[in-house]
């Protein structure tokens, strides 16, 4: 019953997998949960908020699509003239 408050309007039907490391995470304190973010993933996470751009969630299709450039351009809509 948890995960029903873990909906929103955007997604009105999650499945506990999908939110279940977060959820799991809200109850660390926040320095320690911080502590177990890759350097990497905080660095994209900075940029996104530098550039207004949704990079972290461009990398979680990119990854959902199995490391498969058009698969994940697809999925996010993209479309331009150069060959992926």
């Amino acid at each position: 019953l948890q995960i029903l408050s873990l909906s929103s309007k955007e997604e009105p039907l999650t499945f506990f997998h999908d939110k279940y490391w977060e959820h799991l995470l809200s109850f660390l304190p926040a320095e320690q949960a911080a502590a177990m973010v890759s350097p990497d993933i905080r660095r994209l996470r900075d940029l996104e908020q530098d550039y207004q751009f949704p990079l972290t969630d461009t990398l979680r299709t990119y990854l959902e699509c199995g490391c498969n450039l058009q698969k994940t351009a697809d999925r996010l809509f993209i479309r331009g003239g150069a060959s992926l």
